[in-house]
């Protein structure tokens, strides 16, 4: 998957918000399992209100017995809090970059810290010569309000000039194939 910098995260998400996860449910949707959380805005950065509902889709999850896993994506808990980077995508609202998106929220010292919940992702960035592998460019343990504090100032670079902040995603996806 294409590590995305922060500026691609702002530049995907219709919605950025701190939320609390208050309850999640898997079903079928047709021949796969994926699994809806349900959070409680607390804090809005970006296309949300405080208080307003937002409910999230993953793939995965289990339902009457039956798993279905898939690496990589945002695995949400009932009873978290996190700062979610999400789009809508064919009706559906999901975690942008799969768990590039997340950061889950923290208590400490009176602060809230955000770890970053990019796991299972195997990163990989353009380059001249095509694909290479890549660490997360994201910031791993930050501070929220430093956090908002440049996702906000992002969000106004991204409404200035929207092509420094756009990934091609079908362009990248084309390449990473014919390269396998």
């Amino acid at each position: 998957m294409l590590a995305l910098e922060l500026k691609h995260l702002v530049g995907r998400a219709d919605r950025i918000f701190v939320g609390k996860v208050v309850k999640t449910a898997a079903r079928w949707r047709g021949n796969r399992i994926v699994t809806d959380a349900t959070l409680r805005v607390e804090r809005d950065v970006n296309g949300t209100k405080v208080g307003e509902t937002v409910v999230v889709t993953r793939l995965g999850g289990t339902v009457n017995g039956i798993g279905m896993r898939v690496s990589g994506v945002a695995m949400l808990r009932r009873g978290e809090r996190v700062l979610l980077f999400t789009e809508m995508r064919r009706g559906t609202r999901y975690v942008v970059g799969m768990s590039q998106g997340v950061y889950r929220a923290a208590q400490i010292d009176g602060r809230t810290l955000l770890t970053h919940s990019a796991r299972d992702l195997a990163l990989v960035k353009r380059s001249p010569s095509g694909l290479t592998p890549q660490a997360s460019p994201l910031p791993q343990r930050i501070d929220l309000d430093r956090f908002v504090s440049s996702i906000k100032a992002t969000l106004a670079t991204c409404r200035a000039n929207a092509a420094t902040c756009t990934v091609r995603r079908g362009a990248i996806l084309r390449r990473a194939q014919q390269a396998n």
